[in-house]
C-alpha cells in the first residue's frame, strides 16, 4: 500500500478558515493540542498498520 498523502497543518489551517468564510463560525482553534494529536495520531496508525 503506498503511503497517503498527509496534509500539512498549515493547510488544514486554511481550509478551516475557508469554510469559515464561506458558511460563518468562530475563527481560531479551540485546543491546538488536539490538532497535533489528531495529524500525528493517524500517521502512527497508518505506520503500525504496515507492520
Amino acid at each position: 500500500m503506498n503511503e497517503p498523502r498527509w496534509i500539512p497543518e498549515a493547510e488544514i489551517r486554511l481550509i478551516h478558515e475557508a469554510l469559515i468564510e464561506e458558511h460563518g463560525g468562530s475563527y481560531g482553534i479551540l485546543d491546538e493540542g488536539l490538532l497535533a494529536s489528531t495529524l500525528q495520531n493517524h500517521k502512527i496508525y497508518f505506520t503500525m498498520d504496515q507492520i
